[in-house]
């Protein structure tokens, strides 16, 4: 019998923690904060010094690589580009001087077509339009969500944002280009309004 009674009291009192817990979770909802998007401002288009650190994944034919990111738009018309790990084997730097693109092997600038990379890998990284998509890291996307390029046509979307500074920034992004995915997530940022 009092093993009955201390039964009793103990499912009463898991009873009355879930009731409370989803009283507590019923009145989140109620409250639940508006989307970061739609609160908070982006940074200025015209925004010309910044870095992101974050994660990227590239997806093709079913096989996924992975690098880490940094990237540092140094003027509006100069980006330098660092990956790290499995895509570029070690470091892979990559740079934007106005509409030329290049990558630096041991300080000297070779065309991306030089990349020791998968030839549809390499070709994508061609059509990638880098000083479009410094625009789009600072969630400046097409409103169509498809730019189209001469080489074919990327499909740019973001997909989550965060809060820096009261500046709605992506974490997220999703980009596509024929047969190949690429996820970007930003995990730091650095944007300099002046």
């Amino acid at each position: 019998m009092q093993l009955r009674r201390g039964y009793a009291a103990h499912e009463s009192g898991v009873k009355t923690l879930v009731g409370l817990f989803i009283c507590l979770l019923l009145s989140a909802c109620a409250n639940a904060p508006q989307p970061v998007a739609e609160q908070h401002q982006m940074p200025a288009r015209s925004t010309e010094k910044w870095q992101a650190v974050g994660k990227i994944a590239v997806t093709r034919g079913g096989q996924t690589e992975t690098a880490n990111l940094q990237w540092f738009r140094q003027s509006a018309a100069t980006d330098r580009v660092i990956l790290t790990g499995p895509i570029g084997t070690g470091a892979t730097e990559l740079r934007r001087e106005g509409n030329r693109v290049y990558w630096l092997d041991d300080n000297e600038q070779k065309p991306l077509t030089a990349l020791p990379l998968p030839s549809d890998l390499t070709r994508a990284l061609n059509a990638l339009p880098l000083a479009d998509l410094g625009n789009w890291l600072l969630g400046y996307v097409p409103n169509t969500g498809m730019t189209a390029l001469e080489r074919g046509s990327w499909r740019v979307e973001v997909q989550s944002w965060q809060l820096l500074s009261e500046q709605r920034l992506p974490r997220k992004l999703l980009l596509n280009y024929e047969e190949l995915q690429i996820r970007v997530v930003l995990l730091d940022w650095s944007v300099d309004d002046k």
